[in-house]
């Protein structure tokens, strides 16, 4: 059964969902008794349950587009282009505010996931064993997908709180949030303190149970899935030795690693192909499914006829000629084209999604985006391992650029000393990384501002913003406005009007 017919089926489980992310509110209405007793009668209705919660990252408010390209728009990673239609403008020229759309169709994609894991785990237990199965079977299964979707609302919540709050423990403005079915829709924010809590406990409690299900997939959650997540998320709390812990369980696998030919780097972010690279990606079982991940229609948008790109959003000049002209990566993440909207010269095109040939039927540019990747794991252990022991980062981070830089003089890393050692391991991290997801977040945990400045006719002047300083309010998105008047108890981030 493909994804999309089980997508159907996880609508009934999600119906008061659905209304009530309509009508802007948290979404921890409960499924209704009918739903409940159609979809957890049998262990095959709870997996398209399952299902139903991966169908989250198809979302273009998610990771079929918007997480993917807002955090290196709203950084210095991306210019939108003078002749872009009005997507985005606001948060590019950080201008949003309560009632920005960006800010609330995240809200309103996260917590309906959220539900979903909420119901889930809620209802799994209560699964019988049918006649004909095996009872150890259905015992496995049932732990296993509880690990799923504990996992996969540690991510949504961890996603949320990278844009709606502080990278601050002591902070009290956490999310909102319930870890089971309700129908009060008046929540309080909880700290940072228990948000963090709650997601650290979701992933401890899924690694404990997920074994070695799924050990070799790249579209589900696995032990790797989890690890690489768990690093991420210490990174951003700085628990530097438990962010290296996470990263050396999937570091220290053989089958893990850098690719470092140009061939196989393209198969990477062309065919969405790597065993040592991918650790997860949202799965693309037919051609009709990729139409939700076009994320190089925004990028490039060839023009049938001429082949000429018409992107909407492009690379800044300098960042894009700050990659040697050695490095692999160069060649791949950007095109030096002339564009159909603007004549006068050549300018960076992002390539990194270029359209996987295997959906081509589409003609949309898909890729899946990656959503975990052996480089940012070892990124993760770079940086953390600054903090405690810098002969490690220096070692990885001598171990990334050979991989990306043929020939590249390691002698160069050895001679940093702390300060520079520390700038090169963001650098390397704002290279790798780019047009993934991650700039953003990055300044922001990090408490630094940044410059964009008019570089040409290609940038309309009121996006080069000049300086946004680290303590700019905007660093937090505001809380809906929709969401707050269906919530009074949801207090709004400083600095934000209502």
């Amino acid at each position: 059964m493909t994804i999309n017919k089980r997508i159907f089926l996880t609508a009934v489980l999600g119906a008061t969902l659905f209304v009530s992310a309509c009508n802007k509110k948290l979404d921890q209405l409960p499924t209704t008794s009918v739903a409940t007793e159609e979809i957890y009668t049998s262990i095959t209705g709870a997996e398209i349950a399952l299902t139903g919660i991966y169908s989250t990252f198809y979302k273009s408010d998610y990771y079929g587009r918007n997480y993917v390209v807002i955090p290196d728009l709203q950084a210095d990673n991306m210019i939108l282009s003078a002749w872009a239609n009005n997507v985005y403008n606001e948060i590019h020229r950080w201008a949003m505010h309560s009632g920005t759309y960006e800010t609330l169709n995240f809200w309103a994609v996260a917590y309906p996931a959220i539900h979903r894991a909420n119901v889930f785990l809620a209802n799994v237990d209560k699964i019988p064993t049918l006649s004909g199965e095996n009872a150890e079977t259905v015992t496995t299964k049932k732990r296993v997908f509880k690990a799923h979707a504990q996992a996969l609302r540690a991510m949504f919540m961890f996603d949320l709180v990278r844009m709606y709050c502080k990278f601050d423990l002591k902070d009290q403005l956490g999310l909102p949030f319930v870890t089971a079915p309700t129908t009060e829709i008046q929540h309080k924010r909880k700290t940072v303190q228990e948000t963090y809590d709650q997601i650290v406990k979701d992933l401890n409690e899924a690694a404990a149970a997920i074994g070695d299900d799924n050990a070799n997939s790249q579209t589900r959650v696995n032990k790797y899935f989890i690890a690489a997540l768990q690093s991420r998320v210490y990174l951003y709390f700085q628990k530097w030795d438990l962010s290296i812990a996470a990263a050396d369980k999937i570091m220290t696998v053989a089958t893990f690693g850098y690719e470092n030919t140009a061939a196989n780097l393209q198969k990477l972010w062309r065919d969405d192909a790597s065993t040592k690279e991918i650790i997860f990606k949202p799965a693309i079982t037919e051609v009709a499914e990729a139409k939700n991940f076009s994320i190089g229609q925004w990028l490039i948008s060839d023009d049938v006829s001429r082949q000429k790109p018409n992107p909407d959003f492009i690379a800044p000049k300098a960042f894009a000629e700050s990659f040697d002209m050695a490095d692999l990566r160069r060649a791949i993440y950007f095109r030096r084209d002339s564009v159909r909207s603007y004549k006068k010269d050549s300018i960076y095109v992002i390539n990194k999604y270029p359209g996987n040939p295997a959906y081509a039927s589409w003609q949309e540019k898909s890729n899946a985006p990656k959503l975990f990747r052996y480089a940012e794991v070892a990124l993760n252990k770079m940086e953390a391992s600054y903090y405690i022991d810098k002969a490690v980062s220096k070692t990885l981070l001598k171990a990334l650029r050979v991989a990306r830089i043929p020939g590249y003089d390691v002698t160069i890393v050895d001679a940093y000393d702390d300060v520079t050692l520390l700038n090169q391991i963001r650098e390397e991290r704002r290279k790798e990384l780019a047009f993934e997801g991650h700039r953003f977040f990055d300044l922001k945990r990090w408490g630094l501002g940044f410059t964009r400045s008019k570089e040409g006719e290609y940038q309309a002047a009121e996006n080069a913003v000049g300086e946004i300083k680290a303590d700019n309010y905007r660093w937090l998105w505001p809380i809906p406005q929709a969401e707050r008047e269906s919530n009074r108890l949801c207090d709004q981030n400083p600095g934000y009007a209502n």
